[in-house]
């Protein structure tokens, strides 16, 4: 699990933030997925991924990536920002908790399919 800090381009009309597959994240970009969060109760599980690289991005609001053990180092990662990502190495479950009201977070993957469940 690694935070990066994505490039951005300044002008007056605001801030732009970029990044490509192989050179800001470490892996070929395969899956492009939306999820937005109406409801800030809701949890994804992320399980069996043994294949698939994540980078997720908060383009608006903001949650937490929890693993159910408090000693992890996964737990208590809040991404709120849309200039930076979160990049989760295959083989690594997770949970998407604590949504900020209407969250929108970009899941990045190496892999077209994977695993996920709302509980």
């Amino acid at each position: 699990m690694e935070l990066i800090q994505l490039p951005k381009i300044r002008d007056e009309r605001g801030c732009l933030s970029f990044f490509e597959s192989e050179n800001h994240i470490p892996f070929e970009i395969k899956g492009v997925n939306l999820l937005n969060i109406y409801d800030t109760d809701e949890q994804y599980e992320f399980t069996d991924n043994k294949n698939t690289n994540f980078f997720f991005v908060a383009l608006s609001g903001s949650f937490l990536f929890g693993n159910g053990s408090s000693d992890d180092f996964i737990d208590g990662v809040f991404l709120e920002n849309a200039n930076k990502g979160m990049y989760i190495a295959k083989n690594t479950d997770f949970t998407l908790l604590r949504f900020a009201e209407n969250t929108a977070v970009l899941i990045i993957s190496s892999t077209e399919e994977f695993n996920v469940r709302k509980i």
